[in-house]
């Protein structure tokens, strides 16, 4: 290599369209290994982020999916409190309907479906398609199973029961039902939140604040178990605490989903100050 070909092969331009990764600055032509000239933060760090540099359209069905998800999260937590302060209030009556259920059912899957979308500027990475995947199919079976806690819970509250053997409705049928789905429900939780956690991980650790994780290694590490002992209930000697715990969790989940919200947002008006 000539000296006059040194300057050359040590410079290298941004051709692709580029967002900084600390203030969302337009990196596109300037030197790969050089910094920011808003906020001087490394391009390569910008380079790692490549969640931010998707199409708008991509990143505001996340968006959408993080917000549904928040909304069912945060009312678990206000379900749960009224389940503390007040179980005997007449709003039970109102939160136990059919329409309530399947509002709160369709929102939590849209909300998973959206999250789960699949982004072409991420390349083709086998952990995260697998865990996208793998979080569709358990929240398939938890909410399935969500839906069959309620609807066997109504039941009690409502003074009948239904035997699937011989179709007349009668009590055993739903308490030998309601014995066996705090475990089922427990399992079902833990992997959820489990798998949640390992999805907003991977995503978050291509995001502008992928180096701020905090949050998201304690949802993973603290989220699974606490909402595992919420279902549990019935077979724990402290019930406060066995609610506690899934409101804890939830949280979390929120926490998280709204760091996750807050750095796309933050793209999507760079995106739209670039479209003008």
């Amino acid at each position: 290599m000539t000296q006059a070909d040194a300057p050359s092969a040590a410079r290298s331009i941004v051709e692709q369209e580029l967002f900084c990764a600390g203030c969302g600055y337009r990196l596109k032509g300037l030197d790969a290994a050089g910094k920011c000239p808003e906020c001087a933060s490394s391009v390569q760090d910008s380079v790692r982020a490549p969640l931010m540099n998707s199409r708008p359209r991509q990143l505001r069905s996340v968006a959408y999916g993080a917000v549904c998800i928040e909304s069912c999260a945060a009312s678990c937590v206000a379900l749960i409190l009224l389940v503390l302060l007040a179980p005997t209030s007449p709003l039970w009556s109102w939160v136990l309907r059919e329409p309530v259920r399947w509002t709160w059912f369709l929102c939590m899957a849209a909300g998973v479906w959206l999250l789960t979308c699949r982004l072409p500027a991420l390349g083709s990475p086998l952990r995260g398609q697998m865990l996208a995947w793998a979080i569709r199919g358990a929240s398939l079976v938890y909410l399935g199973l969500v839906l069959i806690h309620w609807t066997l819970w109504w039941s009690i509250t409502s003074g009948w029961s239904y035997s699937w053997t011989s179709g007349q409705l009668t009590v055993p049928a739903v308490g030998t039902a309601i014995k066996v789905m705090p475990f089922l429900m427990a399992s079902a939780n833990g992997a959820w939140f489990l798998l949640m956690g390992l999805y907003l991980y991977w995503l978050r650790t291509r995001t502008l604040s992928g180096h701020k994780l905090l949050w998201d290694r304690l949802f993973v590490w603290v989220g699974p178990p606490l909402a595992a002992v919420g279902p549990l209930h019935p077979y724990a000697p402290l019930f406060t605490l066995t609610w506690i715990g899934p409101a804890i969790a939830f949280i979390l989940l929120v926490l998280v989903l709204e760091r996750l919200r807050r750095d796309l947002n933050r793209v999507l008006e760079t995106h739209n100050a670039a479209a003008t």
